[in-house]
């Protein structure tokens, strides 16, 4: 995770002439390994053309299939291809990708990688996962989807939970087994509270409220409501509607490393403070988090950080 990943910053987004370059670098990294070999085989000094899964060369079958006639061993007719053969092309590589499992490479005459076997599955998820590293930052929002399938990201169609960026956002559905979806819609101007909730953080709560205020935007709590007979599907409504959500890890509560890996797994902006860094669980350490004293100049500070880090990521959404 790169600088602007961690701090919300969303890269900029691409050409499709530059999209081209790109994947075209993609697939003679996955050529050089031998991710084709399965399906298409190889030419040995020895044996001659020693035929894959598909009893024909890679060129034969993207004629048959595709009806293109590339040279892969120049950049120049791949950058050839319009936005439908390249998609189309990328299909082509999903279906004929697999992942060598044994291999060898033959010294004689430099002749080269020979893959004997090789696991489909794990080809096209490699190439699946590489492919959607650089798809989202092109001009129209597409991906390749588990199917391997060209889509396109209909933002306006598409119901959205998350607080990230569309073009950094890895997509995916699941059904949650404990909580009830929420009827209400995520509130842009929602900031939830994540916190312990003994006497000792009152002034830590109202610091928070105040920081918030400042910035207009609504803070909540979960003893701020009462839908629900279950306390954890109202904290789980809580995030889900929130827009931010402020953690506290002070003394280590386990709830609220719980609601932190709620809200992580929604795609909330998430903003961790605590009083003692050595209270952030390792897993979580990659993660910037603001420090502070609970006495008043420490919560001065606090307000001062929360005000700064709420209005950027207003910003962003």
């Amino acid at each position: 995770m790169y600088y602007s990943d961690r701090h919300g910053i969303e890269r900029p987004q691409i050409s499709f002439e530059m999209i081209k370059r790109r994947i075209y670098g993609l697939f003679k990294k996955f050529e050089r390994k031998g991710y084709f070999q399965g399906a298409f085989g190889y030419d040995c000094v020895d044996n001659g053309v020693v035929y894959g899964d598909k009893e024909m060369t890679f060129k034969e079958y993207l004629d048959i299939e595709l009806n293109l006639q590339i040279d892969f061993s120049k950049m120049d007719d791949f950058l050839s291809l319009d936005e439908g053969n390249l998609f189309n092309l990328i299909e082509f590589f999903y279906i004929n990708i697999s992942k060598p499992t044994d291999s060898y490479y033959h010294n004689f005459g430099d002749c080269g990688l020979h893959v004997h076997e090789s696991d489909y599955d794990e080809g096209r998820t490699e190439f699946q996962t590489e492919l959607n590293k650089i798809l989202p930052y092109y001009e129209k929002e597409i991906f390749l989807n588990s199917d391997g399938h060209i889509e396109n990201v209909d933002v306006d169609l598409r119901e959205r939970i998350s607080t990230a960026s569309v073009g950094q956002s890895n997509f995916f559905t699941f059904i949650p087994s404990v909580f009830d979806k929420p009827v209400e819609d995520p509130d842009e101007n929602l900031v939830s509270v994540m916190m312990p909730f003994s006497m000792e953080f009152n002034q830590v709560h109202l610091t928070i409220k105040e920081a918030c205020s400042e910035s207009s935007i609504i803070c909540k709590r979960v003893d701020d409501m009462w839908e629900n007979s279950i306390l954890i599907q109202d904290i789980f409504k809580l995030i889900y509607i929130s827009s931010i959500v402020i953690c506290d890890f002070t003394n280590k509560n386990p709830n609220v490393f719980y609601e932190a890996g709620i809200a992580h797994t929604l795609g909330k902006f998430v903003i961790p403070i605590t009083q003692n860094m050595e209270h952030i669980p390792f897993d979580l350490r990659h993660h910037r988090c603001v420090t502070y004293l609970p006495n008043g100049e420490g919560l001065g500070e606090l307000k001062t950080k929360l005000i700064e880090r709420i209005n950027f990521l207003k910003r962003k959404l």
